[in-house]
């Protein structure tokens, strides 16, 4: 699929992998919709720093928790740049907790935002697309879904995604929908920051007890980004996840 000219939304935006993806799709010549929750200045940051390079892109508050959001979202997205081509799938939260402490309200909360926020706006874009026949879906996953690093909660909504993935390729493929996802490893972010923190304090057996292919370094968002780009643009590939990680986990 050609993309320039053509019309993304692209859930959790504002900063981070989100914004990487942001900026390489406006830089594909896409039009580009992007959701935040409570990173408004970093939204309006990106949002200045495509326009002094010419670009644009729509800023729309989400709070992808509240079951209600995901239809307007998508609604005031195709509202704001046209009929979807892309929906990258790339919100989500992480809270790090041993098993033994994990509360119902905490097991919720990440459901809500990783797995059922996910599932509302992909349904809501899928359904659109289903109509015109045509379009792309990318779901940004994690390693922690099959090597489960992080934590139990974390590896279990990013690997509900997963499934979510190879479940709608083969729902879609006859409309003309792809549906792919792309696992990073631990990406140069402060939400990664968070996780190592965690992993720190509780002597977990996480992402370092993994080898590599490659150099151990971090993922920079940039190269999650070019994964997005490559899912968006390929014609026959479908139900596949991108494994971007030096060859920590394939």
């Amino acid at each position: 699929m050609e993309l320039a000219g053509r019309a993304a939304l692209v859930t959790g935006g504002a900063r981070g992998i989100g914004r990487a993806i942001v900026e390489r799709l406006a830089a594909e010549g896409m039009r580009v919709a992007a959701s935040y929750h409570r990173s408004e200045a970093e939204a309006r940051e990106l949002q200045e720093a495509l326009a002094r390079c010419g670009r644009r892109v729509e800023l729309l508050p989400c709070d992808l928790g509240d079951p209600t959001q995901a239809e307007a979202l998508v609604e005031e997205a195709e509202r704001r740049v046209g009929p979807l081509d892309l929906l990258v799938n790339n919100a989500g939260i992480v809270l790090p907790t041993p098993v033994e402490e994990l509360s119902p309200e905490r097991i919720d909360r990440m459901l809500a935002v990783n797995v059922r926020g996910t599932l509302l706006v992909t349904a809501a874009a899928a359904r659109r697309m289903k109509q015109r026949r045509s379009g792309r879906i990318v779901t940004v996953s994690s390693v922690a879904a099959e090597a489960g690093t992080v934590d139990v909660l974390y590896a279990a909504t990013k690997a509900a995604l997963l499934g979510m993935t190879r479940a709608l390729a083969r729902e879609l493929g006859r409309y003309g929908v792809l549906v792919n996802a792309v696992a990073p490893g631990p990406v140069e972010t402060r939400m990664n920051d968070d996780i190592v923190a965690y992993l720190e304090q509780r002597s977990f057996l996480g992402h370092e007890n993994l080898d590599t292919l490659l150099a151990r370094r971090k993922v920079l968002p940039q190269e999650v980004a070019e994964a997005v780009v490559f899912l968006a643009r390929h014609d026959f590939m479908t139900g596949q996840t991108l494994h971007v990680n030096g060859g920590m986990w394939w």
